[in-house]
């Protein structure tokens, strides 16, 4: 995928607030800032600076660890996607509606190829 139309892709994510859950908005914040640190550390001979930027990086990615298993023992939902949590109340309204469901019978045999080619040839 070229860059032009990935970078595309994430401004339309962002401009349309998608998210997929809670954790996420998290992801790209730590996306973006390990993505800056690594930069700094390739670019900056430095010792005590690379070192510096080294436990940071390593703080926030610890620090994602722990909140993502700190949203999980609070709600596991908040790590579902949304698509997926309106999925799951549209099959719990339809429920809680009491009603049967009703599926109409379908004949799923397949009609061989040989049996229709000789019922063209009789007609």
């Amino acid at each position: 995928m070229p860059l032009d139309k990935y970078l595309a892709s994430i401004v339309n994510l962002v401009r349309t607030g998608y998210k997929t859950n809670a954790f996420a908005p998290y992801v790209w914040f730590c996306a973006v800032i390990a993505v800056v640190e690594l930069l700094i550390m390739i670019a900056i001979a430095d010792i005590f600076i690379r070192r510096v930027l080294t436990i940071t990086f390593v703080v926030t990615v610890l620090f994602g660890m722990f909140m993502y298993w700190k949203l999980f023992k609070k709600d596991p939902r908040l790590l579902q996607s949304e698509s997926f949590r309106l999925e799951d109340k549209k099959l719990d309204m339809i429920g809680q509606k009491g009603s049967d469901i009703m599926i109409n019978p379908v004949d799923l045999t397949i009609v061989s190829l040989r049996s229709s080619e000789e019922g063209s040839e009789n007609a």
